[in-house]
């Protein structure tokens, strides 16, 4: 680099030091510093804050570089000063810790919590909506969230040309914060120049990093306002806490440099390929942007390089020279004509050079290559028996719990996320074990607009889309691809040409994908207008047929069909009002056909039967109601974003295995920013790592137990536009957080295991308008609480049917229909029916009501309850003028609230209540049997206790010879959830709902075989049986006993399993994934030779050993010392002879579409 004699000046005031490492900040010395960069040819300067605040002490004119090597502290003084300086095209070098992270009054006038600033990244403009926003003149450098410790060797990043090779600092390892950054939208560029390296050899975050700002106007569409007071600058960071490594010998050139290269060095600031994906025949075009941030006219040469993947081969190259004028940017295009295409991806790089041809700067970027062959070999699959079932190579159908992650729209619409950051995020994914990846792929900032200018527009654009399709079929994860997300469903046919357009276009380019899934919509929208009244009218007619009967339901004499205004927006002035409903019934009415006339549009084209979703709430919000709306999707598909020890009793009211459509999450977590202070929901609101841990692995493990038949993470990628919540991965760099670990690890345990359907013995028929006609959700909570309380009765799985298409398998033995008051004649006959073949029914409430509300059938109460109404109290939801009634049953005294008066009429009084009134009662009907509960007793399960809640219930079960799993625990706040595996095998799920921090004994029994859980609160314990009832897998965070005898001790939390099919004690081939530091103990009675537990990771499917953990086998039971090396890695436990053979199998596991056994 040519030395030119730059100004420097350095920062340099007592008062901005805080006492070393217990302020985060990193000790310099002044003198090293003036004479480190006097040596290098710059004039350097010594400043105080003082000077630094002075416009006239301080400026561009004066100054070219700054450095600050107090890290963290800044004065507030000469914020504004500052400011200008980077605004005018200042250079900032800024070494010792999170920069700005601490604005100081030096003067000691002003508490620090009293100083207005948006310096730091600490210092955000909001955090309202769940998203961390900085203004234009933020200088959000670092991540508080991201610090690293133990980098034992820091090593230069290979595309950058200012530091050479490594420096070893395992005598004093560095501590930090990671050089990160918000980058906004395409205004910057994020470059890596020190990385470090833990004692593994795992990359554990960047030591410093380099933020160009470019020189560009901003584009209209560029609307994310960060750094955008500051271009033609660069500002060089490094967040080290505990050194000073600018004394580093290895290091020392580099630092030397990085001012003449932020001072004259032209970069590369995007390369752009004409398409991200290419086909046979065509010709590679890449654009590089060139910026010029400098003073002055610059010249030199870019080298266009494009190389192989497999091979590293280079296959095209061209030297292009440029002259670029000052604070300038330029493109410059080559093309590369090849004959053909040898491999499916390649990297393609861009080289700047100055006019002395040294290498100032190295962009990267990729493309793919379609391949047929490739795409054909893609996860083919099917959907049956409520399961997505792989088949792989050898055409078996090999059921799974789909597992796997999602992105917006934002990988294909900036910059920084590149083919070769899909690519390894597509690595990623499959080392994690996942096999599905979901894309909201919105072409808009919007969310909502799929409108190309051009055609040109659209095929560059798609052709972003085909490289994520064709990576997702290279790395065995299928494809979920979002269609119209964000759409309002409430549209006509004939308003739908964008989205009927786009679902066609979808369809005919990729139906020959195997592994695709259509994604119609999610975060759903069901708003009609006045545009749509005509369309409500006519369905209106088609439901009344005659006015008479609209105005009867209505109670409006003078209505005509025809003539009903749509006030969408109508709250219901009780359970009665039929106009309330009917707009609530048309919302359903609308959606359904927004999703029949997609569906019909993809089923035409593609005739392969892939699945089609949309997404749904966890609750009907705004009518969003997965159990009405998905007659023409695949499957259940809802979030979840919030308290995991809710979770099993709101998800159990979105199962649809009944009608073989499943359930499962299309998205959950929880963000991981402290910043996240000002949210008002769950999911936008900071949490603890542990809760957030807690809620990561508990929600993959329960809807596993509960027959989901996929999980899928939000949000695996989110880029750098906005600090990262969600991310799998961290910003900027990649590195991996702890939760990829959780995720990696609930994966492959999970595809050890085939899950298997079976119907369950009791089932809760859900009357879904009494769910959905309360404003309030009050029915639906209903819902919940009755699933919570059986749930708590270890009855180990419950099926869930609407009685909007209520399909009753004849195994099933209980029918739990609550607050049923007003079924169609086809769900009552069929209820019946099935009562009189020998099923047991529990009601509620009433049944009295026809479809339009009105008391009309009241002798159902007669001929199917064995009871007579003798005085209507409250009418149905409207329970506050009902009788109110204490009774007793099992036992436990109730209280409620009665709907009715009622005499039997051939039933036998189980319960009266304090005046003698029969209220709970019990009627033989054909070989079967009918209870009726008077009292709408699940709308007041909250208000009495758990006991005279599972009394009222086991009452019901034990006439139908119903048993619960033999269980024990002294609280009734732990749900036993069990799944059935193939071979005979059991799932076993200990979900504790106490929100505390206490441990809990709970014993239950497997067969034969009993067992002893050590369940921690908010914790979902997982235990795998095989047919006889041994164990086989555990995930518990604690020790498993049978009787007094120690099975496993897992103080590390880790998934433990066997690989070759055996029983933990029988097995020789174990996978241990640690969570945490701890002696894990494994009893065992195999007839172990040399055993040997050896640590690793798998890294683009290969497995990295390690190294060895400390291992022995003691008294019958394997004894693991997992140290702080081996935390979130894979321990191979096995005999020494055969390592190879289980690490083949853990290697094929991750790379083959079903998991392989040793």
């Amino acid at each position: 680099m040519a030395e030119k004699n730059y100004r420097m000046f350095i920062l340099h005031d007592k008062r901005l030091l805080i006492n070393g490492a217990k302020g985060r900040q990193a000790p310099y010395d002044i003198d090293y510093l003036k004479q480190l960069y006097t040596e290098a040819g710059l004039t350097v300067t010594v400043i105080d804050a003082a000077a630094l605040a002075g416009k006239k002490t301080f400026n561009n004119a004066l100054c070219d570089i700054l450095v600050i090597p107090s890290g963290p502290v800044f004065p507030s003084m000469a914020e504004e000063n500052f400011k200008a300086f980077v605004s005018g095209g200042g250079r900032v070098i800024t070494l010792g810790g999170f920069a700005f992270s601490r604005v100081l009054d030096v003067t000691g006038i002003m508490m620090e919590k009293e100083i207005s600033t948006s310096l730091g990244t600490n210092k955000p403009q909001s955090t309202d909506d769940g998203v961390v926003r900085y203004n234009s003149g933020s200088m959000p450098l670092f991540d508080m969230d991201y610090t690293y410790q133990g980098a034992v060797t820091v090593k230069a990043h290979g595309s950058q040309a200012i530091f050479k090779g490594e420096a070893d600092l395992s005598a004093n390892p560095l501590s930090g914060y990671s050089a990160v950054t918000v980058i906004g939208d395409n205004k910057r560029r994020w470059q890596p120049l020190l990385e470090g390296y833990d004692i593994n050899g795992g990359r554990i975050g960047t030591v410093g990093a380099l933020l160009y700002l470019n020189s560009r106007d901003f584009d209209a569409s560029t609307f994310v306002p960060t750094w955008n007071n500051y271009r033609n600058s660069a500002i060089a960071f490094f967040g080290v806490t505990n050194q000073d490594i600018t004394k580093n010998k290895a290091l020392r050139d580099g630092f030397q440099k990085l001012p003449f290269f932020m001072m004259e060095g032209t970069y590369v600031g995007v390369i752009r390929n004409k398409y991200d994906c290419y086909r046979q025949g065509e010709n590679p075009v890449i654009t590089a942007r060139l910026e010029n941030t400098t003073q002055k006219d610059m010249s030199g040469h870019v080298v266009f390089r494009v190389t192989e993947e497999d091979s590293g081969k280079t296959v095209f190259e061209q030297q292009v020279p440029f002259t670029s004028g000052k604070r300038s940017c330029q493109d410059i295009t080559v093309t590369w004509k090849t004959a053909g295409f040898d491999d499916d991806f390649y990297v393609v790089s861009a080289r700047t050079y100055n006019d002395s041809n040294e290498l100032t700067d190295i962009c990267l970027t990729g493309f793919s290559v379609w391949n047929t062959e490739v795409i054909a070999k893609g996860p083919r699959y099917v959907y049956e028996d409520n399961y997505i079932k792989l088949i792989p190579d050898d055409k078996t159908k090999q059921t799974v719990l789909i597992s796997g992650a999602d992105d917006g729209p934002e990988i294909f619409l900036t910059d920084y996320m590149t083919p070769l950051v899909w690519r390894q995020d597509f690595i990623d994914r499959r080392d994690m074990g996942m096999n599905l990846y979901e894309n909201l792929q919105q072409y808009s900032w919007a969310g909502d607009t799929w409108i190309f200018n051009t055609e040109e527009e659209r095929e560059r654009y798609y052709r972003k889309v085909d490289n994520a399709v064709y990576l997702s079929q290279k790395y065995n994860q299928i494809y979920k691809m979002g269609i119209a997300i964000m759409d309002n469903c409430a549209l006509t046919p004939e308003n739908m040409g964008t989205s009927i357009e786009t679902a066609s276009y979808l369809a005919r380019r990729y139906k020959d994908v195997p592994g695709l899934i259509y994604y119609l919509n999610g975060d759903m929208i069901i708003r009609p207008d006045d545009s749509l009244k005509a369309d409500f009218n006519d369905f209106l007619k088609n439901k009344y047929k005659t006015d008479a009967a609209l105005q009867a339901s209505w109670g409006d004499a003078s209505l005509k069909l025809g003539m009903a205004e749509l006030n969408a927006g109508r709250q219901a002035t009780g359970w009665s009002d039929m106009q309330a409903w009917d707009i609530k019934e048309y919302k359903i009415f609308v959606t359904n056909r927004w999703t029949k006339t997609l569906s019909d549009v993809i089923r035409s084209i593609d005739k392969s039967g892939k699945a089609i979703l949309c997404e749904f709430y966890a609750f009907p919000s705004e009518l969003v109601d997965v159990n009405t709306m998905a007659e023409n999707l695949t499957y259940s598909n809802i979030g979840w974003f919030y308290d995991a020890t809710t979770f099993s009793k709101t998800y159990a009211t979105t199962d649809m295995r009944a009608i073989g459509k499943s359930g499962g999450i299309g998205e959950y977590g929880l963000p991981a920013a402290s910043l996240l202070q000002g949210g008002s929901m769950y999911h936008t609101t900071v949490h603890p790592q542990d809760t957030i841990r807690n809620f990561t692995l508990n929600i993959f493990h329960t809807a596993f137990a509960m027959g989901a038949s996929h999980v899928q993470y939000w949000g695996f990628q989110e880029g750098t536009m906005y600090t990262s919540m969600f991310s799998v991965n961290r910003m900027n760099d990649a590195v991996h957080r702890d939760l990829f670990y959780w995720l990696r690890n609930s994966s492959l345990f999970a595809r050890q295991l085939r899950p298997v359907y079976t119907v369950p013995e009791v089932a809760v028929l859900m009357p879904d308008q009494t769910r959905l006609s309360s404003d309030g959700l009050t029915g639906h909570y209903a819902m919940q609480n009755l699933f919570d309380v059986l749930q708590k009765m270890q009855l180990g799985n419950i099926l869930t049917i609407s009685d909007t298409n209520p399909v009753i398998d004849p195994s099933i033995k209980v029918i739990f229909y609550p607050l049923s008051y007003n079924p169609g004649d086809r769900v009552y006959n069929k209820l019946k029916k099935w009562v009189e073949g020998g099923g047991h029914l529990y009601l509620s409430g009433d049944i009295s009501y026809d479809e339009t509300r009105r008391q009309t059938k009241t002798n159902r109460l007669n001929s199917l309850a064995g009871v007579r109404l003798k005085k209507q109290l409250s009418v149905a939801l409207d329970t506050a003028s009902g009788q109110p009634v204490t009774y007793t049953v099992g036992g436990h005294a109730r209280n409620g609230r009665a709907n009715n008066e009622i005499e039997t009429a051939g039933a036998a009084v189980t319960a009266a209540d304090q005046s003698g009134r029969p209220v709970f009662t019990v009627n033989s009907l054909g070989k079967g049997k009918v209870w009726f509960n008077a009292d709408a007793a699940e709308m007041f399960l909250t208000d009495n206790s758990a006991e005279a809640n599972m009394a009222l219930y086991r009452q019901v079960l034990a006439g139908a010879g119903v048993k619960s799993i033999k269980t024990y625990s002294k609280q009734n706040n732990i749900k036993l959830l069990t799944q059935t595996l193939a071979d005979g095998e059991k799932l076993f799920c200990i979900c504790n709902t106490d929100n505390g921090n206490g441990t809990e004994d709970f014993t239950f029994t497997a067969g034969a075989k009993t067992y002893t859980v050590a369940s921690k609160a908010a914790r979902a314990d997982t235990v795998v049986t095989d047919k006889n009832g041994c164990l086989k897998a555990v995930f518990v965070e604690g020790s498993v006993f049978s009787g007094n005898r120690l099975l496993v001790d897992n103080p590390s939390y880790s998934h433990i399993y066997t690989r070759d099919g055996l029983p933990l004690e029988k097995s020789r081939n174990l996978v241990v994934t640690p969570l945490e530091t701890g002696k894990t103990v494994i009893a065992t009675a195999a007839p172990w030779q040399k055993l040997i537990a050896v640590y690793g990771q798998i890294v683009d499917g290969v497995f990295i050993r390690y190294g060895t953990a400390e291992s022995r086998i003691l008294n019958g039971t394997i004894e693991l010392d997992i140290t702080d090396r081996m935390v979130n890695t894979i321990i191979l436990v096995c005999e020494k002879d055969g390592e190879q053979r289980l690490v083949q199998a853990i290697e094929k596991s991750i790379t083959e579409k079903v998991s392989a056994s040793v």
